[in-house]
């Protein structure tokens, strides 16, 4: 998760003439965290990738929009409730729901065993999370084979497991019961700290600058109005 917190005590120095305007200055803050951290999104998209097989789009849906209290927060929402009304809170999510181990890279990277061939002469089959990482093996646990490819009617390759002493039929033949084995989320990879430290801190300077520019155009509307001498 990464988060911006701001009120307007922390940047009065910034908000100068603007701060004689209560409602220029929630709106300068509000567009302020929401740009920055909607960059941040972007930032912490490409970051996951690079340390991870995942697909850049499996990584976008897992992080969520942009989530934004304050002023405007809604009233069934309390979980970052704001007592401060001149405060405003923004916040990223990353999604904890488990991906198909399919989704990484898997080793190796083809049906591993082909029909008539036995099964001491198949490589075991296993999976990497990212570059540089280890290969990792599904090893024997809760009633459950080791890990396996399985290539599907639409060609793409499922990392599936065998339940042990669970069998059906299909075909008129008794078969194994396969499960798609899942794990390792997209937030796994969000909490190292050369990933969403490294974004959060960009993210919150970021956020100074992006503010600067609020406050001018502000100014400037303002002043066209005549609302501001």
């Amino acid at each position: 998760m990464i988060k911006i917190e701001v009120s307007q005590k922390d940047v009065a120095y910034l908000l100068g003439t603007l701060n004689g305007f209560p409602k220029e200055c929630q709106g300068a803050m509000w567009q302020a965290v929401k740009r920055s951290l909607m960059t941040a999104r972007k930032e912490l998209t490409n970051e996951i990738a690079k340390v991870s097989y995942l697909q850049k789009s499996m990584i976008r849906e897992a992080i969520l929009p942009v989530q934004m209290f304050g002023k405007k927060k809604a009233a069934h929402d309390r979980r970052y409730k704001v007592d401060d009304r001149s405060s405003v809170f923004g916040v990223i999510r990353i999604s904890g729901r488990k991906m198909p181990l399919d989704a990484y890279k898997l080793v190796p990277d083809r049906p591993t065993r082909p029909k008539g061939m036995p099964r001491e002469k198949v490589s075991r089959a296993g999976f990497k999370l990212g570059p540089g990482r280890p290969v990792q093996h599904w090893g024997k646990s809760s009633g459950r084979s080791e890990g396996f490819v399985l290539r599907g009617k639409s060609g793409k390759l499922r990392f599936m497991v065998e339940k042990l002493g669970r069998r059906h039929r299909w075909q008129g033949r008794s078969v194994p019961t396969l499960i798609w084995v899942k794990g390792y989320p997209v937030q796994y990879f969000a909490v190292f700290d050369d990933v969403a430290g490294q974004v959060g801190d960009k993210s919150k300077k970021r956020f100074i600058d992006v503010l600067k520019h609020e406050i001018d155009f502000r100014i400037t509307k303002l002043a066209s109005q005549g609302k501001m001498r």
